[in-house]
């Protein structure tokens, strides 16, 4: 028993069939007829980690650059990176009518052990409405684009490309490059204010999470039925970071941002708070722009920072260290301050267990944007300003970028895809190794106090 517990790790797993993923779709993207030109191994290895971690940095043009079997090699990556390897590969196993031991314990690390559903019963539900809203959002987008497409079939392609995209949080786009050769992202519906709104619904549904969402459907069907069902802690805390996080991020950048001529000077009122809510919506690891992110000020560049570290939910589609592990580590400071024993939330107490994961997963998620941001200055010569953004996108899975990710080098390109990686699977797989079973010592050390601070 205990030989076979060693020689499963889900963590192991995890990363092992992305690697997969990644593999297969470099290879792919790769072939003659997936591209408009030669592309080489280190650009094709960017793009495929870059759509399986739904990141959206991209050193080629996906509009233009590749053809459409390539652009929808990309959606495929995308769309299995979205959802986790973990959901996928064990609904496949269920429609082949078996599932083993491994499988359903990966399953259980993906879902945080949602006890409400069976295993089974909750993969089809997260398949079910992941289809689901992608195909609603694709039929709304494809209504919103009558007016910039010819034929039905164009709308259809570019409907169901975005919402897929939008749905995973990953931030590709297939507008192409405007004259300067500055990509569109979706600077093109920017203004339809239903079409905005929308795809930021889109986001914020791909970024709470499956259980979230299935929490909430669960209080809806009970309110109906005038029976009493409570939230779970998770979800509530979830909700409440991400209204926060939404709310103060409109205020900042429509305070920040209204004066800056690069940005949103000229435009409406209305206009303004449209466009400050979908930027505070996209750094949450979504990755798309309706303005320059290159002409942000310099404290709207900061303020977008600390919203792609923080980025989405567990269970999501998003990156970043995720809204519970900020709320967790935010509550340990204010009850360390306070001099409480317990650290509470809505009179929950939190384990022990999870105020250390979340530590954890803090200071690494630090450490590696260090890292990652000294070996970039190291290589190349742009800015501080310019590389923190770019390395801090590729942690959180967002793909924002100040306009330098096609100008970096072979070096720092990889550089940035292994960011992306350990961004995308990081805590994951630090959450993993801490859940395995703990070997207790028959003895502890005796204590003794350190000066700190």
């Amino acid at each position: 028993m205990g030989k076979s517990s060693k020689k499963f790790n889900p963590a192991r797993k995890l990363i092992l069939v992305f690697l997969g993923f990644i593999a297969a779709g470099t290879l792919m993207l790769m072939l003659p007829w997936m591209a408009t030109g030669p592309i080489s191994f280190v650009d094709a290895l960017f793009t495929a980690t870059s759509a399986v971690c739904v990141t959206g940095l991209t050193v080629l043009e996906t509009g233009e650059f590749f053809t459409v079997p390539g652009q929808l090699v990309i959606l495929v990556l995308i769309q299995l990176g979205g959802l986790g390897y973990m959901s996928m590969a064990s609904l496949i196993v269920i429609l082949m009518g078996r599932m083993n031991i491994g499988g359903k314990l990966i399953l259980k690390q993906q879902a945080f052990k949602y006890d409400r559903v069976s295993l089974r019963s909750f993969v089809y539900r997260v398949a079910a409405m992941t289809f689901s809203v992608q195909l609603a959002g694709a039929a709304f987008l494809i209504w919103r684009m009558k007016g910039m497409f010819d034929s039905f079939a164009a709308r259809a392609y570019f409907g169901l490309f975005h919402s897929v995209s939008a749905f995973n949080n990953a931030g590709f786009d297939i507008f192409g490059t405007d004259a300067s050769g500055s990509s569109l992202s979706l600077t093109p519906l920017r203004n339809d204010a239903y079409a905005v709104l929308f795809i930021a619904l889109l986001i914020i549904g791909g970024g709470i999470g499956y259980v979230v969402i299935n929490d909430l459907w669960d209080k809806l069907k009970s309110m109906f039925k005038n029976k009493k069902r409570y939230l779970r802690i998770h979800t509530k805390i979830v909700l409440s970071v991400t209204a926060l996080l939404l709310a103060a991020g409109t205020a900042v950048y429509f305070i920040a941002e209204s004066g800056n001529a690069g940005t949103m000077r000229g435009m409406t009122a209305g206009q303004r708070l449209l466009m400050a809510f979908f930027q505070s919506t996209t750094p949450r690891t979504a990755g798309f722009n309706m303005i320059d992110t290159s002409a942000l000020i310099n404290f709207s560049i900061i303020f977008t920072i600390i919203m792609m570290f923080i980025g989405a939910s567990p269970g999501g589609t998003g990156g970043g260290i995720k809204t519970t592990t900020f709320a967790a580590v935010c509550a340990y400071i204010k009850s360390a301050f306070k001099k409480n024993r317990d650290v509470n939330v809505f009179r929950k107490r939190l384990t022990e267990g999870t105020l250390t994961k979340a530590m954890i997963i803090f200071v690494l998620s630090i450490g590696l944007i260090a890292i990652s941001a000294l070996m970039l200055l190291a290589a190349e010569p742009f800015t501080i300003r310019q590389v923190l953004f770019e390395v801090s996108s590729a942690f959180g899975t967002v793909g924002l970028s100040t306009g330098i990710t096609d100008s970096l080098s072979s070096f720092s390109k990889v550089v940035i895809t292994v960011t992306m990686f350990v961004g995308r699977l990081g805590p994951i797989t630090a959450v993993g190794a801490l859940v395995s079973i703990p070997r207790h010592k028959k003895y502890r050390y005796p204590e003794q106090e350190i000066a700190v601070g």
